[in-house]
């Protein structure tokens, strides 16, 4: 039998411990390529959202332009008639 803890527990010997420390390892590796990926992935997904923002923004500030000049080209302000005298 290996070491005993205070506690009456045995440590395991140590391939016992070298094993359990490889799990560990493992585990600890998934997750953390797990967690990349998942950044990643974020990225992207922040990346898309700001050129969607983007093009919005210049359709509407092309809208905007557009409706300050009239919508067709000419000043939005009707030309004003002239009574006859």
């Amino acid at each position: 039998m290996g070491p005993k803890l205070t506690s009456g527990h045995c440590l395991g010997t140590v391939t016992e411990q070298w094993l359990a420390g490889t799990v560990v390892a493992v585990l600890g590796f998934k997750r953390a390529m797990s967690m990349r990926r998942e950044l990643r992935d974020l990225r992207d997904e922040h990346e898309e959202s700001l050129q969607t923002l983007e093009m919005e923004r210049r359709k509407l500030q092309q809208a905007l332009a557009q409706a300050r000049r009239g919508g067709d080209g000419h000043p939005s302000v009707p030309a004003q008639r002239v009574a006859p005298n």
